[in-house]
């Protein structure tokens, strides 16, 4: 059969195959596209998050304040592409930057049920009162509360949602109150519980597996 005999017969199949692919394409560069807020995209939500250190430069100069930041979270669950919006100065943007960059971890946020990358707007506060002597209570409460102190397991359940020196973290909180109240702690299931109405379901079931890592660490 020759050629211009079959072309009637296999130019449908070409228009099918270059729509397909041109669909195909189109999908994946909207997955891999930085998407904005709203229009369908679900946010990205905090799984864990450390306290960008207070410059010495920001003490002496009693520098307090909100550091407003813009970044990527992206589909594996880090953050990068930072933009300041709101500032602090005395090094306080950069490390908080650098704290975000290395040490804080998300749950990536989802398109049509798909992770993509997303950008957010999200803010640290500086306070003074985060003295040296808030540093050492907290790490004390934590070791008491590793070691099985329900006492220590509260409080520190507590220093985590009160953001008094202490950056404040509800996934954090809520597995201190979950092991608190698994080992019989007087009002931890109901800290718990109020604390859980504050949360996404994502930041529950994470709150729950830490608990639930911790006590199978501990044998529990």
């Amino acid at each position: 059969m020759k050629f211009h005999r079959m072309l009637p017969l296999i130019t449908p199949w070409l228009l099918s195959l270059g729509l397909c692919l041109y669909f195909l394409e189109g999908t994946i560069a909207a997955q891999n596209e930085v998407k904005p807020l709203g229009s369908g995209v679900k946010p990205p939500v905090v799984l864990y998050m450390a306290k960008p250190s207070y410059t010495e430069e920001a003490r002496k100069a009693k520098i307090e304040g909100v550091v407003l930041l813009q970044l990527v979270v992206r589909k594996d669950g880090t953050a990068d592409s930072f933009k300041v919006i709101k500032g602090l100065g005395y090094g306080l943007d950069e490390s908080t930057i650098s704290t975000i960059a290395s040490k804080w971890r998300f749950k990536p946020g989802t398109y049509l049920g798909v992770p993509v990358d997303v950008q957010i707007n999200t803010e640290v506060a500086f306070r003074l009162y985060s003295s040296k002597k808030q540093d050492t209570e907290f790490k004390v409460a934590r070791a008491k509360a590793e070691q099985g102190d329900t006492t220590a397991q509260m409080q520190l359940g507590k220093m985590l949602l009160e953001e008094k020196g202490i950056p404040q973290d509800f996934v954090e909180a809520y597995k201190w109150f979950d092991i608190a109240a698994a080992n019989g702690a007087e009002g931890a299931a109901e800290q718990r519980d109020i604390l859980a109405k504050k949360m996404t379901p994502d930041q529950i079931a994470e709150g729950q597996k830490r608990s639930a890592e911790f006590n199978a660490e501990k044998g529990n």
